[in-house]
This record gives structure tokens, sequence and C-alpha cells, in this order.
């Protein structure tokens, strides 16, 4: 069920869909043409830059901004892994680029704190080794100083919430952890996270908003990828809701 409304809501191809679905309407020339006409407006609207930078703003984190030098304790420096790379419809056995950036950004924050990094990633395709692994094993930063945990159990983000939570109460450390992720994962890692009564606080310089220009409002085919990545960030948290996995008051 999840596979079917995830294709069937993939732009552009949704509104190819409402086009053919227009034509059960066509003897009754009204209906067809609004159909139509909403239809089309939606499709140049979602074709514009502006409609993905209006519905990421509220996937931005709001408060528990980590910052230098203020006296917060923290516990660890969680990094979710984020699948495989991908090249040409491919998948190889070798992080992709954004489970390779979130581990950098995380060794960043090693300049300033000395706390374990908890990579969380396990074994989503058979053929392959677990995420942990993959990522930890192909970085090209030396981490060999570095504590690092690796939890190879988790396949998403409510087993890496509890993985993370059990951890914490294992060894009796504070609830206040640094989420390392991206924009479209935030929400719904740090929800999960937030359920479990832990406090993850985000690095700022991760979710600043790119500025308006011309280009916003240009139609652009490439831009419905970017949509695609904010309409499954919207229906995750969705479903994450609908199973309690997360309280809609942690995500506002």
């Amino acid at each position: 069920m999840k596979e079917i409304i995830l294709s069937f809501t993939q732009a552009p191809a949704f509104f190819i869909y409402i086009y053919f679905f227009s034509f059960f309407f066509i003897k009754r020339r009204n209906i067809f043409k609004k159909i139509i006409l909403v239809n089309s407006c939606l499709f140049f609207f979602f074709s514009l830059q502006i409609s993905t930078y209006l519905f990421k703003f509220p996937l931005y984190p709001k408060k528990n901004l980590y910052e230098k030098n203020i006296d917060q304790n923290y516990s660890l420096i969680l990094v979710p892994t984020a699948g495989f790379k991908k090249k040409n419809n491919k998948i190889y056995n070798y992080p992709s680029e954004n489970s390779l950036k979130r581990l950098d950004n995380a060794l960043n924050v090693l300049n300033y704190l000395d706390i374990p990094i908890f990579i969380s990633g396990g074994k989503t395709i058979d053929d392959f080794d677990n995420e942990a692994d993959v990522l930890i094993n192909n970085s090209v930063i030396n981490t060999d100083n570095k504590k690092i945990i690796l939890d190879k159990n988790s396949l998403n983000s409510y087993e890496t919430g509890k993985n993370v939570s059990n951890y914490l109460k294992k060894n009796n450390y504070s609830n206040n952890i640094i989420l390392i992720t991206d924009l479209y994962h935030y929400k719904r890692m740090s929800g999960v996270l937030k359920k479990k009564e832990i406090n993850p606080f985000f690095i700022k310089k991760n979710f600043i908003p790119d500025k308006i220009n011309k280009s916003y409002f240009i139609p652009n085919y490439k831009n419905f990828s970017e949509i695609n990545k904010v309409r499954y960030s919207y229906l995750a948290l969705i479903n994450y809701l609908y199973l309690d996995k997360i309280d809609i008051k942690n995500i506002l």
C-alpha cells in the first residue's frame, strides 16, 4: 500500500493521471474544464522552485539550536544513515552523498565537543552490508581516534529512536543529543526522539533557507524531484502520526 501511494502521488506523474481521469467527465463539459484548468495551474505551480521553497518552510526546526560554548551537557551526536549511492537507477554498496555529508558534519562538531558519534543504519538490502558499516568504512576522514558507536539493527527512524533511547538509559546519560540529518528527515526523526523524551539539538548552518531570486518563478522540470522529497517527508510524518510514533506537538 505504501509503495502504491508513493508511486501514485509522485510528480509529475500525478498530474498526468489527473488529465487521464478528467476524460471520464468529458461529456460534462463544465466539470471537465474545471479539472483541466485546476490541474494545469497546479502543474505549473509545482514546476516553480518557489513552490518547493514555500512547502519546505514547515519542515525547518524552530527550537533546540545547538550553540558552541553554551553550558549544555550533550551525550552523543546522532547520525542516521541515508541509504546507498544511486546512479542511473543502479544501487551501489557505497554510502549516499547525503550519508557522507551527515557524517562529515558530525565530525566537524567534534572540534568543539568530546562526545561519541552514534551512527544508525541496519541491513536494508539483502546483498549489501548494513548501512552503518558501509558509511564508516567509506569515510574519507580518519575516524580512528574518534569514539564511534554503530547501531547495525535500526531499519527506520522509529527503530533508531528506540535504540538511542535504550543506549542513553543503559548508560545513564543525559537526554540531550545533537541530531545530524537533512531537512526532509529532521522533523520525523526529532519527533520520534521527543516521543522517547530525548531532546535533539540541531546545527543552524545545516538549515538555512536559500534566498529567493528570479529563477524561483521560472518553470523547471527538475523542481519535481525536490517536490517529491517534500511530498515524501509529509507522507512519512502523516504515517508516523497515524501509527502514534510521534506526537503532533513535537513536530510543530
